[in-house]
Formats: structure tokens, C-alpha cells, sequence
């Protein structure tokens, strides 16, 4: 259980009980009680409480107090996604992204990924096929010996921005539809902000004039509000 959810349940029972507590007070009010009886009767109901709660536990439906689970993968967007142009895509967890990317996929598109989270992983979670991915990692030597196993995903180091840009570019140029790019404070944080938005700027231009769908995965909470802002100007839309 998610601790909203915990909030949510301890929330409701408290405001259950405080309206339960004073509607006695009123009803007792009305009665014509005297202040002296008033009290009396109301140390009389104090002390039934703990029989109370438990009356009141066995009567509960335990569905109905917790949310029904959400499936696994799942996602809801604030708007459609539009093809052909930039997208940020607002999120704690890469999950909506990846969703979004495999459903593009589905129906048709070129997909590249570019990922800090190896491949494999992502194959075996999302199930996603015929999509090309490029890993970004500074383990080039993990990435080389996982290639000599067999492995068939490129890798290129997250300081290496010029050859990331070359990748994407080639693959718009070869008529490649989307592209996912998750990972963006990682590259960041390896390069500092400020190339890391002229490279975004310059990706999302060739995507627009070639229009290729660009899905930026961006977890606000973990970047500069300011640095956040920029970006989002010159991407444009959230979902």
C-alpha cells in the first residue's frame, strides 16, 4: 500500500470518529440534559469506545477500504501524444514512457531507445520487439564482453554527446519514426546542463523538420526547477 493510500484510510476513520463524537454531543444537547448529566454520560460513552471500535472493525468490508490495485503496466496522459513532435514525459519512474514507446511501436513506428537501464531488462519487462536501443553507460568494457556474448545493443558513453547526436540523427535520416530518450539527468549530471540543452535542442529541431515523435522522459523532482523550465520550453508538450 502506497503511503497516500495510508494517509487516505487514517484520514477517513479520523474524520468518521469526530463526526461520530459530536453528533453524540448534539443529540445529548437536545434532550434537555443537564451540564452535570452531560458529562456523566458522556464519560459513560469514553469508556465503551474500545467496544465500540471493535463492533465497528467486524462490520467492515476490507475491500472496501483499500484502492483496487492497479495493474502493472499502466499509464494515463494529461493529453494525446502528437506525432511528430517533442514530448516531455512527466514521471517518477520511466514506466509511462516505455508504454507510451512500445505502443507507438506496435502500430508500426521505427523505434530507437536510448537508455541508461540495459536492454534485456527492458526486452523482458515491456516485451518490447524490433526496437533499437542504444545503452548508456560509462562500463564500456561490462558493455564489450556483453557483446562478445551475443548481446546485440550498441552502447555509447552518456559524456559522449556528439556521438549520441550522431546515432539519432542517423536514425531520423534512415526514416526512423520515434525516439525514446530516458536518462536525461544521468547525462546531466556526467556533462553539466548547459550542453546537455543545446543537444536536446538540437534533436528536437531535426525531429520537428523531419517529423520524427522525440519522447523525453523527465522526473522533475530530481532536476532544477529552473533547468526543468528550460527544458519543457523547448520541448514543449507534457504527458
Amino acid at each position: 500500500m502506497e503511503d497516500e493510500d495510508k494517509k487516505k484510510i487514517y484520514g477517513k476513520g479520523y474524520e468518521d470518529g469526530l463526526k461520530d463524537a459530536w453528533t453524540s454531543v448534539i443529540r445529548l444537547t437536545t434532550r434537555g440534559h443537564s451540564v452535570h448529566e452531560i458529562r456523566m454520560i458522556s464519560k459513560g460513552i469514553v469508556v465503551a469506545i474500545p467496544n465500540s471500535v471493535t463492533e465497528k472493525v467486524a462490520d467492515i468490508d476490507p475491500s472496501t477500504l483499500l484502492p483496487e490495485e492497479e495493474p502493472l503496466l499502466r499509464y494515463d496522459m494529461t493529453r494525446p501524444v502528437q506525432v511528430g513532435r517533442g514530448h516531455i514525459v512527466k514521471e517518477r519512474t520511466p514506466d509511462r514512457s516505455f508504454m507510451i514507446f512500445q505502443e507507438l511501436v506496435e502500430h508500426g513506428a521505427a523505434g530507437l531507445c536510448i537508455t541508461r537501464i540495459l536492454p534485456d531488462d527492458l526486452k523482458e519487462t515491456y516485451g518490447m520487439e524490433n526496437v533499437r536501443f542504444v545503452w548508456l553507460t560509462r562500463s564500456e568494457k561490462k558493455a564489450t564482453v556483453l557483446g562478445a556474448l551475443g548481446a546485440e545493443e550498441e552502447f555509447v558513453s552518456p559524456t559522449n554527446l556528439a556521438g549520441l547526436a550522431t546515432i539519432l540523427i542517423g536514425f531520423m535520416e534512415a526514416g526512423g519514426n520515434v525516439i525514446l530518450l530516458e536518462g536525461i539527468e544521468y547525462l546531466i549530471t556526467q556533462n553539466s546542463f548547459s550542453p546537455v540543452l543545446k543537444f536536446l535542442m538540437n534533436i528536437n529541431e531535426k525531429a520537428l523538420l523531419r517529423n520524427v515523435t522525440f519522447l523525453l522522459s523527465v522526473s522533475p523532482s530530481t532536476m532544477d526547477i529552473k533547468e526543468y523550465q528550460q527544458i519543457s520550453r523547448e520541448i514543449g508538450r507534457e504527458v
